[in-house]
């Protein structure tokens, strides 16, 4: 099990494109204190105070781990057998995502695989779970490439009744995303600054059925839940 530091290699076999090095510290400053109530000694009178809300905190950095499904086709692939990326993308289609695999050594967790099959135009693919994402830190979201191959994935390890949202944002160079340079052409501000405009791309994930609207007629995003999570019987049809 391994700890995603925000470095430039892949998690297998492959390497995440552009992306700079660092780590993310998924840290935030304190609550801001409100101010003390009561006017001047002796007046009798409370002064009126106008606390700031307090800050969210930013997510702290999730755990990522090797699927053992992507280091098997990244050996395959290695290996020179061609026909074990198509047989993946079958086998994915017909299950579809994200791809749920246990983790023998700790039971109450599962290695949850999000998967983009990209195209020869994409360059980066950027996923954005929600409540894992750092949008401060979006190199931490990018996924990473079997090279050679149309696979991008990004394994978290996540408790096995989880329950949540997700959205994909491929960086393909066109329309109105511009995200041609490359990292170290800059500081990492500047690719994150980069990275931006690819979160209003972003959309549901085309080999999951299971979608919720956006909001404002956006594109909406996918749901997933893990074995363990709590049934909810009120939930709408089009997510049965």
């Amino acid at each position: 099990m391994k700890t995603s530091v925000g470095t430039s290699t892949g998690a297998v076999g492959g390497t995440l494109p552009g992306a700079a090095a660092g780590t993310a510290t998924g840290t935030a400053g304190g609550t801001v204190p409100g101010a003390p109530s009561g006017g001047p000694a002796g007046t009798g009178e409370a002064g009126a105070v106008h606390a700031a809300p307090p800050r969210t905190s930013r997510p702290a950095p999730a755990e990522t781990v090797d699927s053992p499904r992507i280091v098997a086709l990244a050996a395959s692939v290695a290996g020179g057998r061609d026909a074990a990326v198509r047989e993946f993308w079958a086998e994915t289609e017909g299950q579809g995502t994200p791809l749920v695999e246990p983790i023998p050594w700790d039971p109450e967790h599962r290695a949850v695989t999000f998967l983009w099959r990209g195209t020869e135009d994409t360059r980066r693919v950027l996923l954005l779970v929600n409540g894992l994402v750092d949008r401060s830190h979006l190199v931490g979201s990018l996924m990473r490439r079997i090279h050679g191959t149309d696979v991008w994935h990004l394994t978290y390890r996540l408790r096995s009744d989880h329950r949540g949202s997700y959205a994909i944002a491929p960086d393909t160079g066109g329309g109105r995303i511009r995200t041609a340079a490359a990292p170290e052409d800059g500081p990492a501000d500047d690719f994150q600054a980069r990275l931006l405009p690819l979160l209003a791309e972003a959309g549901p994930d085309p080999l999951n059925p299971r979608t919720v609207p956006g909001r404002r007629q956006g594109a909406g995003s996918s749901v997933f839940e893990l074995p363990d999570a709590p049934p909810q019987p009120w939930r709408p049809c089009s997510l049965l």
